[in-house]
């Protein structure tokens, strides 16, 4: 995947993905990314076609094994795939999420954006997600937030940045050094563009980074 101030290119694994995504769920996700910046336009490429272009524009970073450290991942022990009830209505974020979990390589699937109305899981598949990891592949940092934790943050550093640029240096390290970051219900970031602008910063270094990036929306 490849984002720039008005273009968005997402990487797919197939073509029958491809029309799937475009049949279901494009109106949904144009409408989410009109959102979070009205001039981004959505490109689709084929993965075989956008793994050679990363390798050569994105140096790999590997992610060493790292001893286990408790940290503040704001997961829910009890939301797990194993309790996940799949039905007609979800069963292709699902298997997106099951697959992000089990190969969080900020790859195939990144960002993984899952769009449906409310009680359909959403909230449910990240902390799912994460929780797999952490169970699988406790070195990596996990964080789940709702976007108004992200937004109450970023409010507070700005409020106390004037005083010292230490609080503003905390909250992009709380974000951006994390190996998976899941924010919920994105679509409430629209309130404001200092909130959007660090969004978008945020995202695109995780992204270079091959850092895995997971998103709801329910507009």
């Amino acid at each position: 995947m490849a984002l720039s101030d008005t273009e968005l290119t997402v990487s797919i694994p197939d073509e029958f993905t491809h029309e799937q995504i475009e049949d279901r769920y494009r109106s949904q996700i144009d409408r989410a990314l009109n959102l979070i910046n009205p001039d981004l336009t959505l490109t689709f490429i084929i993965a075989k076609e956008s793994k050679s272009v990363r390798a050569e524009n994105v140096p790999p970073e590997s992610l060493e094994p790292t001893d286990y450290a408790p940290e503040t991942t704001n997961l829910n022990p009890k939301y797990t795939f194993e309790k996940f009830v799949v039905g007609p209505s979800n069963h292709w974020a699902h298997a997106a999420a099951l697959s992000v979990a089990e190969n969080p390589d900020g790859v195939t699937y990144n960002p993984l954006f899952i769009y449906g109305g409310v009680g359909l899981g959403k909230t449910h598949l990240l902390h799912a997600i994460g929780n797999y990891v952490r169970e699988h592949q406790r070195q990596l940092k996990v964080l789940y937030v709702s976007s108004e934790t992200f937004m109450n943050d970023l409010l507070e550093a700005l409020r106390s940045s004037s005083h010292s640029s230490d609080f503003r240096s905390d909250f992009r390290n709380k974000y951006r050094t994390k190996d998976i970051l899941m924010i919920d219900d994105i679509q409430f970031l629209q309130r404001g563009p200092e909130t959007q602008e660090e969004f978008f910063h945020t995202f695109n270094v995780l992204y270079q980074a091959n850092k895995q990036i997971v998103i709801t929306s329910d507009s």
